[in-house]
């Protein structure tokens, strides 16, 4: 079995275009609108079917974190972390979770 060259799975222009636009992520007007207004439904989707309750999770494209804020919202005191391409969204969530 010959090993091949992985391709990367990941578009550098779409981690410019949200890097651009992490100062944003909170801004229930702005591109996220329609994020603001699904993720409450799709974390209870997850939970549903997951049982989030004392789990740590790991929210991965975690953006400017807020499914973080949502299950820290929904289950105080739980261990919830998040990694995302994007340094400048990391920082709009490390801000907003400090």
């Amino acid at each position: 079995m010959n090993q091949t060259e992985q391709q990367p799975n990941v578009d550098n222009e779409e981690i410019d275009k949200f890097s651009r636009l992490a100062d944003k992520w909170w801004d229930k007007e702005s591109e996220f609108k329609p994020l603001h207004d699904i993720n409450p439904i799709r974390l209870d989707y997850i939970d549903r079917f997951a049982g989030l309750a004392g789990k740590k999770v790991l929210d991965v494209g975690c953006g400017g974190g807020r499914n973080i804020q949502h299950l820290f919202e929904l289950y105080p005191g739980s261990a919830v972390d998040g990694v995302d391409y994007s340094p400048d969204s990391v920082r709009v969530s490390r801000k907003l979770h400090a």
